[in-house]
């Protein structure tokens, strides 16, 4: 198995399921859950898989999202994986 589709098959479902807790126990709060593909037109081919809270009742001046992802890059050369929360 190459690394986006055990991106998508490993960490995806788990994130699927996690987001799914989440919507029970958080009801006011958005979640959204995926993965894509990146730089599909370029060498620095990569995927991403992630899961993303929105709080949609912040003023214009907060921060209204917080995500945690996922990605494999350089798939063509020597790949990588990361994880970001930003």
């Amino acid at each position: 198995m190459v690394l986006p589709e055990r991106l998508e098959s490993v960490y995806l479902s788990r994130l699927q399921a996690l987001e799914t807790v989440l919507r029970e126990r958080y009801p006011s709060l958005l979640f959204n859950t995926g993965g894509l593909p990146l730089g599909e037109l370029t060498d620095y081919k990569g995927h991403n898989v992630f899961i993303e809270c929105t709080f949609p009742d912040r003023r214009s001046d907060q921060s209204d999202s917080v995500a945690l992802s996922i990605t494999a890059c350089h798939l063509g050369r020597s790949p990588r994986v990361m994880a970001d929360v930003c």
